[in-house]
């Protein structure tokens, strides 16, 4: 049998929102919920194995019925076939003990994010980093692996929104360093909205305020941390977070100096969770 032609516009899996494959802008059917999370699972593995007893596990966990194997069977030969139009660029092989999805990993959007977020941590400071975290943040386009069923997914769906909110803050680091206070208050009061036990956070969102002349509401949001963490958890706040305080209360003037990004960085080395 001759091979399917490859598509005239590029493929792309995409994790980071709504689970889809897509063949430029048209996303091709994929079944419902737990058979779009059997392709997520191996998507977020890609090209590696992922073992029926994996795939069962991750997919079911401790609800699989006693027709599991079956069902498995069934979803992965629809998949394959609803994936017959991307010419091979996307394909579910079968592997000694279980599958993998083959495809280019740059084609998935959540490798993608992790390799563009990587190489702008190594631009440090470079004038490309900017524009390789813009990239990056870009990826996304909603809750990952929105519609698919409850279980496994869920838990790497928690772990994935830490990965974004670092790469934000990360990135804002940067902007920071280069003078970008003013467009970075609307974002980091809504950031710290989300997560007011954030350390990190509240640092660069005192940050911004302090380089924009407002450092009284920078300290009142130091305070205000500094009492949720007393109240909620007895703890102090850290020393990234004490010393920027220091620094503020030392050079509240209009004048203030340039921004540091090791001011603020430190204070992500212990972010606390409300439990």
């Amino acid at each position: 049998m001759s091979a399917r032609p490859a598509p005239p516009h590029p493929v792309t899996v995409r994790l980071l929102g709504p689970i889809e494959v897509a063949i430029g802008d048209r996303p091709l059917e994929l079944g419902h919920a737990r058979q779009r999370s059997v392709l997520a699972v191996l998507a977020v593995e890609a090209n590696r194995v992922v073992s029926r007893a994996q795939l069962a596990d991750r997919v079911w966990g401790d609800r699989a019925p006693a027709s599991v194997t079956n069902l498995l069977y069934g979803y992965l030969g629809r998949l394959r076939a609803l994936l017959e139009p991307t010419g091979g660029a996307v394909s579910i092989q079968r592997r000694t003990g279980g599958y993998r999805l083959a495809v280019e990993e740059d084609a998935v959007d959540l490798l993608r994010f992790r390799r563009l977020a990587a190489r702008a941590r190594a631009a440090g400071g470079g004038a490309d980093a900017a524009g390789l975290w813009e990239q990056a943040l870009a990826v996304w386009s909603g809750e990952p692996f929105s519609g698919a069923a409850d279980g496994w997914l869920a838990g790497v769906r928690r772990r994935l929104a830490d990965e974004r909110r670092a790469a934000i803050l990360d990135a804002n680091e940067h902007l920071l360093d280069r003078g970008g206070h003013d467009a970075l208050l609307g974002p980091l009061r809504e950031l710290a909205a989300e997560h007011p036990y954030d350390e990190r956070v509240a640092a660069q969102l005192a940050t911004a305020l302090h380089h924009c002349g407002r450092s009284a509401e920078a300290l009142a949001v130091l305070a205000r941390i500094r009492r949720r963490l007393a109240t909620e958890f007895g703890l102090g706040a850290g020393p990234a977070l004490r010393e920027l305080e220091r620094r503020i209360l030392r050079e509240r003037s209009p004048a203030a100096p340039a921004y540091s990004a090791a001011a603020t960085a430190g204070a992500g080395a212990r972010t606390t969770s409300a439990v």
